[in-house]
């Protein structure tokens, strides 16, 4: 029986690696003052979103070509029963790393919107004549 060029120790330890560096960059918080680094900020977190769902879908994609491949595979053809493996394995990893791009970008973008919400606050309606206070609930 052959080894597998993919030890399944070292692909946990990648998983948990990713998962660790995602985790704690998702506790950044948004600490701009100015409209322009919040536009900046949410255009960056839109890309980051993007860029985790494509990722998701091609490791996904990958993964299920590789157990197609596998389960179509002879009994005796060791080469394609590897290439199948690798693939699945391959496009799971890419899955694991897209799936916390995905959401800390969708969190980002989310907390993105509603600091700038906090610039676009409407005072029109105020009764105040020159200096007013403005009540917001």
């Amino acid at each position: 029986m052959k080894q597998s060029p993919f030890p399944v120790k070292k692909i946990i330890l990648l998983i948990i690696a990713f998962s660790i560096v995602f985790n704690l960059t998702a506790q950044r918080k948004v600490h701009h003052a100015k409209r322009s680094n919040i536009e900046i900020y949410k255009n960056q977190t839109l890309f980051m979103k993007r860029a985790g769902t494509i990722i998701t879908l091609a490791g996904a994609s990958t993964a299920i070509t590789g157990i197609y491949i596998y389960s179509n595979s002879e009994d005796n053809d060791e080469q394609s029963m590897t290439l199948g493996t690798n693939l699945f394995l391959g496009g799971a990893t890419i899955t694991c790393v897209g799936i916390p791009l995905w959401i800390i970008g969708g969190i980002r973008k989310s907390k993105g919107m509603i600091a700038l919400k906090k610039f676009d606050i409407d005072t029109d309606n105020s009764l105040a004549v020159g200096l007013g206070l403005t009540l917001r609930f």
